[in-house]
C-alpha cells in the first residue's frame, strides 16, 4: 500500500510537470504575418496620427488625432468614406478618438470640443452630446456613457454620464500601492454587461459592474515578459512621476477566444499582441519583428485571425497581420 502511494505521488509530480510544460510552450511567442500594409494614402487617408481603430462589424472606422480626421475603410484597407470634417460646428471635431458602435450609430469622442458626436452608418452627422470635460477614453452600451476626462486625475477615474451627457456618478479610485500607481486608462470597453479596465502604465486590468461596483482586479505582471521589460521601483511611486516612456498597453480586444492585448514596444521593432483566456490567463504571444523600419504600434483590433495595426513605420499608415496558428 505504501509503494503504491508513492507512486501514485510520482505520477501526480510527472503530471504537474508535464503540464507545466505544456504551458510554458503555450506562452512561446507565435509569429504573425505581415499581409498589407498601406502608407501611401489620397488626401483622403493621408494619416498624421492614426491613433484609433475599430471594428464596426462589417468595416473598420479609424480615426487620426492630429489631422483631424475620421475614416472608414473595408478589410483590405481600401477607403469606403469619411465621416464629418475638422472645426467647431455640428458634426465638425478637432480631436476625435474613441469609436465606438452602438444602437447602430457610430460614436467619436472630440477632446478638443469637449462632446460625444453620433454618425449613420452611412456617414450623415445624427447628433451630438455635450460633455462638462474633455474626454480622454471613453465607451457606451447605448444606455450610459462610461469615461474617462482630462480632470477624472484627481481621485477618481471613471464617469458615468446619461445619453444626454448629464453627469450620474463617478468610480474607481484612485489608489497608489508600494509597487504601483495606477493613472491614465489606456482603454474601457464592455463586454458581457460589465466594463472592462485597461491602464495605460502598469499591467493592471479591472472588471466593474455597469453600476461602478468592482467585480475583479488582475495584476499582470508575471504574464510573459512585463516585469522585466517594465520593471517599477520597489518604492512607493508618485503619481507624478510616471512618465509615457513606461506605457505598456495600446488596446484591447475581446471575442469568443478570448483577450488580446495590443503592447507598446519602443525598444524594438515588434508588433506584439498578447492573448488570455477570460481567466486572464497567459495563452499566447503573438510577434510581428520588422527587418527594416521599425513600426509603431499605436492601437489595433483583431478580427476573427487578422490584426488590424493603427500605426507607422516611415509614414503612419494600416498595417495588416494574420495570426498564423
Amino acid at each position: 500500500m505504501k509503494h503504491l502511494l508513492i507512486k501514485c505521488i510520482v505520477a501526480s509530480v510527472v503530471c504537474l510537470i508535464g503540464m507545466l510544460n505544456c504551458f510554458e510552450k503555450e506562452v512561446v511567442k507565435d509569429n504573425l504575418e505581415l499581409l498589407s500594409s498601406t502608407t501611401e494614402f489620397s488626401d483622403e487617408l493621408f494619416f498624421a496620427y492614426p491613433k484609433y481603430i475599430a471594428d464596426t462589424g462589417v468595416s473598420l472606422v479609424i480615426t487620426d488625432l492630429n489631422d483631424s480626421k475620421i475614416v472608414e475603410v473595408d478589410y483590405s484597407g481600401k477607403l469606403i468614406r469619411t465621416y464629418g470634417q475638422k472645426g467647431r460646428g455640428p458634426g465638425e471635431y478637432l480631436m476625435p478618438s474613441n469609436p465606438i458602435m452602438a444602437n447602430d450609430l457610430l460614436y467619436i469622442s472630440d477632446a478638443g470640443n469637449a462632446k460625444i458626436l453620433t454618425f449613420e452608418s452611412n456617414g450623415s452627422f445624427n447628433n451630438e452630446i455635450k460633455i462638462s470635460d474633455p474626454i480622454l477614453e471613453f465607451t457606451t452600451n447605448g444606455e450610459y456613457l462610461y469615461a474617462f476626462t482630462f480632470n477624472s486625475v484627481d481621485d477618481r477615474l471613471i464617469k458615468k454620464y446619461s445619453m444626454n451627457g448629464e453627469f450620474i456618478n463617478s468610480f474607481g479610485k484612485l489608489e497608489t500601492t508600494e509597487e504601483t500607481s495606477l493613472n491614465n486608462i489606456t482603454k474601457l470597453v464592455i463586454y458581457n454587461n460589465e466594463l472592462w479596465v485597461l491602464h495605460l502604465y502598469f499591467p493592471i486590468l479591472k472588471i466593474y459592474s455597469l453600476d461602478g461596483e468592482l467585480i475583479q482586479k488582475y495584476n499582470l505582471s508575471n504574464a510573459f515578459d512585463y516585469s522585466e521589460r517594465f520593471n517599477q521601483s520597489k518604492e512607493k511611486p508618485k503619481y507624478s512621476n510616471v512618465s509615457g516612456q513606461k506605457v505598456i498597453y495600446q488596446s484591447i480586444t475581446m471575442n469568443k477566444d478570448g483577450i488580446y492585448l495590443g503592447i507598446y514596444d519602443p525598444s524594438n521593432n515588434n508588433i506584439i499582441a498578447d492573448h488570455f483566456n477570460f481567466d486572464v490567463i497567459p495563452i499566447t504571444r503573438y510577434r510581428y519583428t520588422s527587418n527594416d523600419e521599425k513600426i509603431y504600434h499605436f492601437h489595433s483590433v483583431l478580427v476573427d485571425s487578422t490584426l488590424y495595426v493603427a500605426g507607422a513605420d516611415t509614414e503612419p499608415g494600416l498595417f495588416i497581420f494574420n495570426k498564423t496558428d
